[in-house]
């Protein structure tokens, strides 16, 4: 099983675990918050699955970084992360939770990628554009890339539109190479 689909799977009792509670929204919440605690101090991301440390030290501080400030649910998963050598899936578990509840709110979730960043009033223009077609609420999650060098890459669930200059630049590329030109060979790559 690929650790995507192992991560959509820790993803799923997570939320089951919650709704049944009542607690979607806080658990959800403090999913966000250790999983970006996690992100933005990279050690102790490393430490959490770090082979030579004992689980015994890990499962210490945990405790010690959360045992007071998340509820017993989300105590539970980051245990059995440990306990199943999981815990470098916590960036994916995230994500994926995000999505089943963003399915339950009938949100769609769409990443927009630009190589500098939107104004504000682009930004609404293309959550409208995107509602329109999708008749659904968008959440517009941004990323920066200025790799794309310029235009917008649209990922919304399965679809992805490429409208970056990068891809208009080798489409053109692939279309130059492809031309037949009168009294030459073509050029070879």
């Amino acid at each position: 099983m690929s650790e995507a689909a192992i991560a959509r799977r820790y993803a799923r009792a997570l939320f089951d675990a919650a709704d049944r509670r009542g607690m979607l929204d806080r658990i959800a919440e403090e999913l966000e918050s250790v999983a970006e605690l996690i992100h933005q101090h990279p050690r102790l991301g490393g430490l959490l699955r770090a082979p030579q440390v004992g689980a015994r030290e890990k499962r210490a501080l945990l405790e010690r970084l959360f045992a007071e400030r998340v509820h017993p649910i989300m105590a539970e998963l980051l245990d059995l992360l440990l306990e199943k050598k999981r815990f470098a899936l916590l960036p994916e578990i995230r994500l994926a939770h995000r999505e089943l509840v963003a399915q339950l709110r009938g949100v769609q979730r769409t990443e927009i990628i630009t190589a500098v960043p939107l104004t504000a009033a682009l930004t609404g223009r293309l959550q409208q554009v995107l509602a329109a077609m999708t008749d659904k609420q968008v959440a517009l999650e941004p990323r920066i890339d200025p790799e794309i060098l310029g235009g917008v890459i649209v990922r919304m669930g399965d679809c992805v539109i490429d409208g970056s200059v990068r891809r208009r630049l080798q489409e053109m590329r692939r279309r130059m190479l492809a031309a037949e030109v009168h009294g030459r060979e073509r050029p070879t790559t």
